[in-house]
């Protein structure tokens, strides 16, 4: 929802600084991190960030790899469990699994998974950071 200018009172102004605080923050975790890194909607599967590494590392652009889902990522063979493994609630702590990641030239390598559940204005997010194996 957008606030209208003349709308804005402390509390807005308040909240928009803490939301925008939010965003700076979770923005340098994503682009500062050295190893590929991507934030995704966990109900809607939709990629929403990814920094330059992940880039490099995937071999797609950022408009093409947040335009799509995350099963993009994922090989074909291992596509079912990777939907279920994506239904199951996240743990409230940092998650760690070994899962096999494809790029966009379709090559496949096994790579570390580091995920945590993020909060950006009331929604949860999943902040994803792999470290090829």
């Amino acid at each position: 929802m957008l606030i209208q200018h003349n709308s804005w009172n402390n509390t807005s102004i308040l909240i928009f600084r803490k939301v925008h605080v939010i965003l700076l923050i979770m923005n340098d975790n994503i682009h500062n991190e050295v190893f590929p890194a991507f934030l995704f909607d966990p109900v809607t599967l939709d990629l929403i960030d990814i920094n330059n590494t992940g880039i490099e590392f995937y071999g797609y652009d950022r408009n093409e790899f947040i335009a799509s889902k995350l099963f993009l990522i994922v090989p074909p063979e291992d596509l079912e469990k990777a939907k279920i493994r994506a239904a199951q609630p996240m743990p409230p702590n940092n998650y760690l699994n070994i899962s096999r990641h494809m790029r966009k030239d379709r090559s496949v390598c096994e790579v570390r998974v580091f995920a945590k559940k993020v909060f950006v204005n009331g929604k949860s997010l999943t902040f994803v950071r792999v470290e090829p194996r």
